[in-house]
C-alpha cells in the first residue's frame, strides 16, 4: 500500500512539472504570436539568399526557416527588445524603422549590438540622437547605413560613423541641413557617399555646381560608374573636369549643353574605362578628336550639334574602333563623309540626321561586319548619294546557312541560295530616310538589297512607282528577321500594297506603317495576305467603318499592334 502511495505521489509531481512546462510553452507561444502580429512589425524571410531552399518540398519548408536570413522592420525600442526574446537575432541581416518611429531611440540602437550579422540599417523618422550613433561601432558586419528625417541628428553625430569598422555605404536623405551635413559626410576619410545618395541631395536644387562637384569627386570616391541622374543639371565649368581623375571607374559621362571646349575634352583622357560620352551642344571642334582617340574603351559617343566635320570618321577610326553607337546629328558633314562610315566596322547605330551632306563623291563599294542602322532623317542625302554608295556590297564578314559558314562572295551566295537571302550573322541593318529629298529612283537602287531589313521613307516624295521597285529577296529561313517598312505621310494608294504582294514582299514584311496615306478599305483587305505581319498602322487614311470586319479579322489572326481611328 505504501509503495502505491509513493508511485501516485511521484506521478503527481511529474504531472505538476509537465503542466508547468506546458503552461510556460503556451505562454511563450502566445507571446511570440502576439509579438508577430503587431501591426507595425514586419518580418521577411530572405529566401532568395539561400540557394538550397528551392529544392525543399513546400510542406517541409517551415522546419528549415530557422536557417533563413531575416529582414526586420520595427517602430519602437520595445519591439526590438521582444525580438531578442523570441528570435535568433543572429539571422537578421537588415533592420529598418517604419515611418513615424518616434518610439525608437538610442536604447534601440544599444540593443542592436546583439545583431551580429546585421549588414544594412535604415533609420527613418526616429528619435535617435548624435551620441547614440556611437553604439553602431559595435556592429562588426554593418556595411550600409541610411539616415533620413531624424530630427534630433546633427552633423556632429556623423563623426562617430568614422569608427564603424566596415561601413562602406552612407546615404543621407531628406531632413538634413544639407550644406553642412554633406560637407561633413564627404570628409569622412573611410566612408564614400554613394552616387544614389547624391540624387536625393536637397541642397543642389536640381543643379550641380563647381562647389558640389568638388565634394562629389573627392579622392576617396573611386566606385562611381556614372554621375547623378537626369533630374539634376550639371552647371560646372571646364576647370571641374580635372577632378574626374578621382573617379577612374566612371563609365557614363554626359556634358551636354555645357561650355566645354577642346581643352576640356583633353582632361577626360585619364578615364580609361569610360564607355559612354555625351558632348551634344558643346563648343568642341575637330581639334578634340586626337584626345577622343585616347578613350579606347568608348562604345557610345554623341557629338550632336557641334562643330565636328568630315575629319571625325578617319581620325577616330585609328583608336576607338570599338564604337557601337555614334551620333553626329546636326554636324556640318558633307557627302564625302559617307565613304568613311565603313572605317568603323563595329558600329551598330549611326545618326546623321539634320546633316547637310552637300557635294558628291566617287562611287565605291561599302562593306560592314556588324548590324547597322543609318539615320538620315532631315539630312541632305539625295538619290545620287544613295546610288554612289554601292549598298549591294553591304555584306557581312561571314554568311551562314544552317549555322554553317559559306563564302561571303555575293555571286557564290546567289548560286547557293537561288538569289534568296539566308539567315546571316551581322547582316541585319536598317535605313532611315525620313523627311529627306529622295524620290522613287532611290528605291529602284535599294529595292533588291539582300541586307536591308528596315526602311523608313516617311514624309518623302515616294509614290506607288517607288514601292513597286521593292523586290527584296524572300528569306529561305522562316526564322529570319522580318522587314519593317514605314510609308507614312506619303502619296501611296492601295496599288502600292498590291505591288508588295506581286513582288512577294508580303512573305517578308512584319511591320508596315501606312498612316496618313491614301490607302482605303480595299488596301486593308489586301493586308490579309501578309503572312508575317504583326504590326500595322492605318490611322488617318481613307479607311472607313466598312473595313471594321477586316480589321477585326486582322487582329484576331496574329497582329499584336494594329492602329486605326475608326469610330
Amino acid at each position: 500500500m505504501s509503495e502505491l502511495r509513493r508511485r501516485v505521489g511521484r506521478f503527481r509531481i511529474v504531472l505538476f512539472l509537465a503542466m508547468i512546462i506546458l503552461a510556460w510553452c503556451g505562454y511563450r507561444h502566445y507571446a511570440r504570436t502576439r509579438f508577430l502580429y503587431q501591426p507595425d512589425l514586419r518580418i521577411e524571410f530572405k529566401y532568395d539568399e539561400v540557394d538550397w531552399f528551392d529544392w525543399i518540398p513546400a510542406k517541409w519548408r517551415p522546419y528549415f526557416e530557422t536557417r533563413i536570413p531575416i529582414t526586420l522592420q520595427v517602430q519602437s525600442d520595445e519591439q526590438l527588445e521582444e525580438m531578442l526574446d523570441h528570435f535568433d537575432v543572429s539571422r537578421v541581416t537588415e533592420v529598418r524603422t517604419a515611418p513615424n518611429s518616434t518610439a525608437f531611440t538610442g536604447k534601440g540602437l544599444e540593443n542592436l549590438s546583439e545583431f551580429k550579422s546585421l549588414r544594412s540599417l535604415t533609420l527613418y523618422e526616429t528619435r535617435v540622437r548624435d551620441e547614440d550613433l556611437l553604439h553602431l561601432t559595435e556592429l562588426q558586419s554593418l556595411q550600409d547605413l541610411s539616415l533620413e528625417k531624424n530630427s534630433l541628428l546633427t552633423t556632429e553625430g556623423l563623426k562617430f560613423l568614422n569608427d564603424v569598422p566596415h561601413l562602406s555605404n552612407l546615404k543621407l536623405g531628406i531632413g538634413w541641413d544639407a550644406g553642412e551635413a554633406w560637407e561633413t559626410a564627404c570628409r569622412l576619410p573611410h566612408i564614400p557617399v554613394t552616387a544614389t545618395a547624391w540624387t536625393e541631395r536637397p541642397a543642389v536644387k536640381h543643379r550641380l555646381t563647381d562647389a558640389d562637384f568638388e565634394l562629389l569627386t573627392r579622392p576617396i570616391r573611386t566606385s562611381f560608374r556614372q554621375l547623378p541622374g537626369k533630374s539634376y543639371r550639371l552647371e560646372i565649368t571646364e576647370k571641374s573636369l580635372s577632378r574626374l581623375k578621382y573617379i577612374p571607374a566612371l563609365r557614363d559621362l554626359s556634358l551636354s549643353g555645357l561650355p566645354i571646349t577642346n581643352e576640356g575634352v583633353a582632361l577626360l583622357t585619364e578615364l580609361e574605362l569610360l564607355e559612354e560620352l555625351n558632348l551634344n551642344d558643346t563648343e568642341i571642334t575637330d581639334g578634340c578628336l586626337v584626345d577622343l582617340v585616347m578613350l579606347t574603351s568608348l562604345e557610345r559617343l554623341s557629338v550632336a550639334r557641334t562643330k565636328i566635320t568630315d575629319q571625325f570618321f578617319p581620325t577616330l577610326a585609328g583608336g576607338t574602333g570599338g564604337l557601337e553607337r555614334i551620333s553626329l546629328s546636326g554636324c556640318n558633314l558633307t557627302a564625302e563623309s559617307l565613304v568613311y562610315i565603313q572605317l568603323h566596322p563595329n558600329a551598330h547605330f549611326l545618326d546623321l540626321s539634320d546633316c547637310p551632306l552637300e557635294g558628291s563623291f566617287v562611287k565605291q563599294p561599302m562593306e560592314f561586319g556588324s548590324p547597322l542602322t543609318l539615320d538620315f532623317t532631315r539630312s541632305g542625302i539625295t538619290d545620287e548619294h544613295l546610288m554612289a554608295l554601292n549598298w549591294v556590297k553591304l555584306m557581312p564578314r561571314e554568311v551562314y546557312i544552317n549555322d554553317e559558314p559559306v563564302y561571303s562572295d555575293i555571286e557564290m551566295l546567289d548560286a547557293l541560295t537561288g538569289n534568296r537571302f539566308t539567315t546571316s550573322k551581322g547582316a541585319v541593318w536598317s535605313l532611315n530616310l525620313s523627311e529627306t529629298g529622295i524620290s522613287d529612283e532611290a528605291l529602284q537602287h535599294l529595292g533588291t538589297n539582300r541586307n536591308l531589313f528596315g526602311l523608313d521613307v516617311s514624309k518623302t516624295g515616294i509614290t506607288n512607282v517607288g514601292v513597286a521597285h521593292l523586290k527584296f529577296p524572300v528569306p529561305v529561313d522562316a526564322n529570319a528577321p522580318g522587314f519593317s517598312l514605314n510609308l507614312s505621310h506619303t502619296k501611296i494608294t492601295d496599288a502600292a500594297i498590291q505591288s508588295l504582294i506581286d513582288n512577294q514582299q508580303h512573305l517578308r514584311i512584319t511591320s508596315l506603317d501606312l498612316s496618313d496615306t491614301v490607302v482605303s478599305d480595299e488596301g486593308v483587305k489586301l493586308l490579309l495576305q501578309f503572312s508575317r505581319l504583326n504590326h500595322v498602322d492605318v490611322s488617318n487614311t481613307k479607311v472607313t467603318a466598312a473595313a471594321g470586319p477586316t480589321i477585326y479579322e486582322l487582329r484576331s489572326k496574329r497582329i499584336h499592334h494594329l492602329f486605326h481611328n475608326l469610330k
